[in-house]
């Protein structure tokens, strides 16, 4: 700033720090969300709502009182309160004591004392991550951490699916692992319940719009949609130097808004409006409680109908549809690109609501039915099936008859039932009330997937385990039959959403899902003892994942090596042209007055006549390369002499003329050289 006032007059440095001084103010008023920034009285009344805990050591200082250290800020949470608690809180006292005893068993018991040390690290890792999932889950209203929450349920079934794979390598352990795995899956079913627990004590249940993003998020875009649009109508000055690309920009969609009949838009594209208006909605709260949270989501929505408006009329300017070409530019372009970050903040108002299906009592659920999308219909049906999937393959292992290295199909059901849980995720991450999302696109694969495998009547991957001839009246085929109609239900509710993701979407999720079963066998192997001929039974897995039209191994490694993206800038090709120009021998064209940006067109035009004159001289150069080797050739005829004769012998005085003209003077430039 200083350095803006060096060499100026006083009265443009007073200009200069009013300026300074206002754009501060109006930053304290946004921030803080006051009217007016020259109160003390409102400065210190938000900054005690936006820091209440440091509020209350004051207070406490101020009466006398010893002063609370290591105080933490006031957190969002919405706990059961009273004597009793929940259902869900109820369950995870338990779930969490019976983790603790399976993994206390299985780190102390006697096949694993040569890997007692990283079962040790393992119990503590599984165990602070349920704590991390639970303090997420009372929090759940607030977006992050609800995601953090969807990230320990995605831990704890990966854990999971280690146990039962460190279970097939080791048979004596085979029992305890499939125990601890059980209940990681049972954890992380509990961690779901108290998230949609929550958010029904925060009044989601009741309708309303539901935030897609964290809260803290949804304000920084705020902050940056309102910078984006002072740079937009030059309110602000950087110093750049252009062309006025911005405001020609500015003036040209003010007259689109009029000619297209949204001539009241005009007044939200001022940047003290628009801050206004935003800022009556976000700014509001007080704190970060779900009743207000819920409370901002029910209300911007409303003043979305105006922004995407607004919107669309920038984009179709930024298009340059209309014959309008020379409207796009930088500050236009910014303005867009935060305007659709901020709107796509709620381009999903039901993200996470499915989470009270599962949640709410039977007779609370039947009142939702009337308002569920089919999304939660899936959902339960779901549950349901990966419920009844766990407890026939849990009954299989405990049977001493049953050999996984004769029966490959139960070990490839150990993965499917991890593939349901993870549909199931995704399908309570997403909202809406369509099944056409991103996360029920994606579910779907699960769906394409476990059909292929169905429809195997070949050796080859995935294999026919669902062909296989059996004996007749044998308990294996009836078990076969039970388990084919569960993953067959499993395919018709996964198939519902009406869209598949793009096929090298599909690729890649094929990909990851080889990359996984790859990590997590190289860490069953490490936290128990391999049996003989066990090792095979990992690798079973991998094979359910061929590529799209069968054209990948299973077991192909995966390259994840990235390559650095060329870079092109404007001095890149200049250097590139004047080493080209070089090679030719040209070397007088003056380009470097052309390497600032805002000369790019005048050096598009200068590249394109650089080019035609270079191709011009290519051509050329070779005419006079064949020209060269046809003189030569003549020259050399010439010169050749059979016999010795006199040079006038036996030739008229025409002829001796006309060989004068045609062989080259020595002295000439285009004379080749003598051969001796």
């Amino acid at each position: 700033m200083y350095e803006n006032v060096k060499g100026r007059s006083a009265t443009a440095s007073l200009e200069l720090a009013a300026s300074a001084k206002t754009k501060f103010d109006e930053f304290l008023r946004r921030q803080l969300g006051i009217s007016n920034a020259q109160d003390p009285a409102s400065v210190v009344g938000a900054l005690r709502k936006l820091y209440p805990s440091t509020a209350a050591r004051l207070d406490d200082e101020s009466r006398g009182v010893a002063i609370r250290q290591g105080g933490e800020p006031e957190r969002l949470t919405v706990a059961p309160t009273g004597g009793m608690g929940s259902p869900g809180v109820l369950r995870y006292q338990l779930v969490r004591q019976a983790l603790e005893a399976d993994l206390g068993h299985v780190v102390e018991h006697p096949s694993n004392r040569d890997y007692k040390a990283p079962l040790t690290g393992w119990k503590d890792a599984v165990l602070a991550e349920l704590s991390e999932g639970e303090s997420a889950a009372y929090r759940a209203a607030d977006p992050a951490q609800r995601d953090r929450t969807f990230y320990s349920v995605r831990k704890l079934g990966d854990y999971a699916r280690v146990a039962r794979m460190a279970g097939l390598l080791n048979p004596v352990l085979d029992a305890e692992f499939r125990r601890l795995a059980s209940t990681m899956d049972e954890a992380a079913i509990v961690l779901r319940v108290l998230a949609g627990e929550t958010m029904f004590r925060a009044g989601f249940d009741e309708g309303g719009t539901v935030f897609q993003v964290a809260f803290e998020d949804l304000r920084q875009r705020r902050e940056t949609l309102i910078g984006a649009l002072e740079r937009f109508t030059s309110a602000t000055h950087e110093g750049e130097e252009d062309w006025g690309d911005g405001e020609a920009s500015y003036g040209a969609l003010l007259r689109v808004l009029s000619e297209q009949g949204h001539s009241e838009l005009r007044a939200i594209i001022r940047p003290e409006t628009m801050t206004r208006l935003l800022d009556v909605l976000l700014d509001s709260v007080p704190q970060q409680q779900p009743d207000y949270l819920r409370g901002i989501a029910s209300t911007v929505p409303l003043e979305m109908v105006q922004l995407r408006r607004l919107r669309a009329v920038a984009t179709e300017l930024l298009k340059g549809r209309g014959g309008r070409n020379q409207a796009a530019s930088a500050p236009l372009s910014a303005f867009v690109q935060a305007l659709t970050l901020f709107i796509d903040a709620f381009a999903e108002p039901g993200t996470g609501s499915r989470l009270l299906n599962i949640s709410l009592p039977a007779p609370f659920a039947s009142l939702q039915l009337a308002r569920a999308d089919k999304g939660g219909d899936i959902v339960r049906a779901l549950f349901h099936v990966r419920t009844r999937l766990q407890v026939e393959l849990d009954a299989i292992h405990a049977d001493p008859n049953v050999d996984p290295l004769d029966w490959p199909l139960i070990v490839k059901l150990d993965r499917v039932l991890y593939d349901l849980d993870r549909a199931i995720d995704l399908y309570l991450m997403g909202g809406g009330n369509n099944l056409d999302g991103f996360e029920e696109r994606r579910a779907r694969m699960y769906a394409v997937m476990l059909q292929r495998w169905l429809d195997q009547k070949q050796a080859t991957a995935p294999g026919d385990d669902w062909n296989q001839i059996e004996p007749e009246n044998s308990a294996r085929q009836q078990l076969r039959l039970e388990l084919r109609t569960l993953v067959q239900t499993a395919v018709v509710e996964l198939s519902k959403p009406p869209k598949l993701p793009p096929a090298d979407e599909q690729e890649q999720f094929l990909q990851e899902q080889r990359l996984l079963e790859a990590e997590w066998r190289a860490l069953a192997v490490e936290l128990t003892q391999v049996a003989t001929g066990r090792q095979t039974l990992v690798d079973l897995a991998g094979t359910l994942y061929v590529g799209v039209k069968g054209s990948l191994d299973a077991q192909e490694k995966i390259d994840l090596s990235l390559t650095p993206s060329e870079r092109v800038s404007a001095q890149l090709l200049v250097k590139r042209h004047e080493e080209l120009i070089r090679k030719v021998g040209e070397t007088n064209h003056a380009l470097k007055p052309l390497y600032q940006i805002k000369e790019l067109p005048r050096l598009d035009l200068e590249i394109d006549r650089l080019t035609q004159e270079l191709e011009q001289e290519r051509k050329a150069r070779q005419e006079l390369e064949q020209k060269l080797a046809g003189a030569s050739g003549v020259a050399k005829e010439s010169l050749r002499v059979p016999t010795p004769r006199s040079p006038g012998a036996g030739r008229t005085r025409r002829n001796r003329k006309a060989d004068s003209r045609k062989a080259p003077r020595a002295h000439s430039p285009e004379a080749p050289e003598k051969t001796h």
